[in-house]
């Protein structure tokens, strides 16, 4: 009988630019906002060819815009 345990923790964070490279960029880039996020994945079982660890990191730009 096959019994697994599985695990994910993600975290993320994200900040304008303007607050990691300071107020010397270019106009309308300040307001842009970074994201980065990091996932582990662990699944272990008793049975050695189903146990498996991955890890994911992912970035993303994000801009506003008002009409």
């Amino acid at each position: 009988i096959r019994r697994d345990a599985t695990f994910r923790g993600r975290l993320t964070y994200g900040t304008p630019l303007s607050n990691v490279f300071g107020d010397n960029l270019p106009e309308g880039v300040g307001d842009l906002v970074w994201t980065a996020t990091a996932e582990l994945t662990r699944a272990d079982s008793n049975l050695p060819n189903y146990s498996y660890w991955n890890f994911r990191l992912q970035t993303l730009l994000t801009k506003r815009w008002e009409f």
